[in-house]
């Protein structure tokens, strides 16, 4: 099943000046623990959504190690 082997990996991306960074948040089990996730962190980080974005990037790359 496609779902159960995915791992959601929330992903915070920011532009500062000209330079842009990447960072892992976490790591979830499903897609709406991930967008769960990243709704709380958009409610953190502030609204509008500018030079941030979170989102959420399934893989199959980890296992099942979560």
């Amino acid at each position: 099943d496609f779902e159960t082997s995915m791992t959601w990996i929330l992903m915070l991306i920011t532009i500062e000046g000209s330079m842009f960074y990447m960072s892992v948040v976490d790591a979830y089990p499903t897609a709406e623990s991930c967008m769960r996730e990243r709704a709380e962190g958009v409610i953190r980080l502030g609204e509008p959504i500018m030079n941030y974005q979170l989102i959420c990037i399934p893989t199959d790359q980890l296992g099942d190690n979560t």
